[in-house]
């Protein structure tokens, strides 16, 4: 009643100013970042260990095991196609190809494969693309034998028919995917088989700039600039902080409190998501086990980190990197970038 009050006695001009305000958030984050630190080349590089040659192309994300294994996927968006996995022997650099096994539903394995996580006890999760009648879905399996234990249909308040779903994070009971289709982020629980979705079409959930690889913009089909929606979501390991972002940032930081208490209200979610850091274009996210946040910057061939601290490092630079995709970061110090036909094998330099 105030707010209108005040309205009212300073005229339209006020009021127009008051509209305008609803819609800055779009373009609030690329203006804070202009005032962010820059990114600086860390004094303590990240060292290469080795490029690991993969079987054809296209491998585009990687997930670090507990049993000390990185485990590759490649993109295998194509329908029908039986998901491509290798584990990586990171003390050798041997590639395994790893055939999953899912005994009595063997058809579930023919979707495409669009995202794969590390869960508590060290199962191996797969997030499965929607084929035909049937919707997307997730497997869990077991790490060593790769064969399923758990197999989770998501309900149907998880997906919309726009749904096209990224990225996948979890942490005791829940996942959390990012579904860049519907520009939303979808919080699963496991246990009741039951999902909410939230900040569809909200600015943090939009990607407002194009995509630049290589420092050129990248193209669609229809000779435009190309942008993209929600992509990449990063878990703390106490699982109580989420991060999320579009390729063309910001990162996102959200309490996961908010998306599992149902009494949360509409405005507590909002005023919940804070702006974290500006990015360039990156080709995937990872986060560390002391929570530093590591980015594949394809836009000029980096290796990016944030650490707790909120300092901005250049860790590592090589033009290959303009293809790179989601990384994994290894209990001992290590992180694996996936390169197309390789995976990028580095030692990370100890935090000052």
């Amino acid at each position: 009643m105030v707010l209108f009050s005040s309205i009212r006695r300073r005229g339209w001009r006020f009021l127009a100013l008051a509209l305008v305000a609803t819609h800055l958030p779009a373009s609030l984050p690329q203006a804070w970042a202009s005032h962010e630190r820059p990114w600086v080349a860390d004094t303590n590089q990240a060292q290469p260990i080795r490029s690991i040659p993969l079987p054809g192309t296209d491998w585009n994300r990687a997930v670090s095991m507990k049993t000390g294994a990185v485990l590759v996927l490649r993109d295998s968006s194509a329908a029908g196609e039986r998901p491509d996995l290798v584990k990586i022997d990171t003390g050798t650099g041997q590639a395994t190809p790893v055939l999953l096994s899912a005994p009595g539903a063997a058809d579930r394995l023919r979707a495409p494969a669009i995202a794969m996580a590390s869960g508590e006890g060290d199962g191996l999760w797969i997030l499965f693309a929607g084929t035909g009648d049937r919707p997307p879905h997730m497997m869990l399996f077991d790490p060593v034998t790769f064969v399923s234990r758990a197999d989770h249909a998501l309900p149907p308040e998880a997906f919309t028919p726009a749904s096209r779903f990224t990225d996948l994070a979890i942490h005791g009971d829940h996942a959390y995917l990012a579904d860049e289709g519907g520009a939303a982020l979808v919080a699963l629980d496991l246990v009741k088989g039951t999902a909410r979705r939230f900040f569809a079409g909200y600015p943090s959930a939009r990607g407002h700039a194009p995509l630049i690889r290589n420092n050129s913009p990248v193209i669609d089909r229809q000779g435009r600039p190309e942008t993209r929606d929600l992509s990449f979501l990063a878990l703390g390991k106490d699982g109580a902080w989420l991060y999320e972002m579009t390729p063309t940032g910001p990162l996102y930081r959200l309490s996961t409190a908010l998306l599992t208490d149902p009494s949360v209200t509409a405005v507590e979610l909002m005023e919940g998501v804070t702006a974290w850091r500006g990015t360039p274009t990156v080709g995937g996210l990872a986060i560390g086990p002391d929570s530093t946040l590591y980015f594949t910057d394809i836009a000029n061939g980096r290796l990016l980190s944030f650490d707790p601290g909120r300092h901005p490092r250049i860790l590592f630079s090589s033009p290959g990197l303009v293809q790179a995709g989601i990384p994994a970061v290894t209990n001992d110090g290590q992180i694996c970038i996936p390169v197309g036909n390789a995976l990028l094998q580095l030692r990370l330099p100890a935090l000052p």
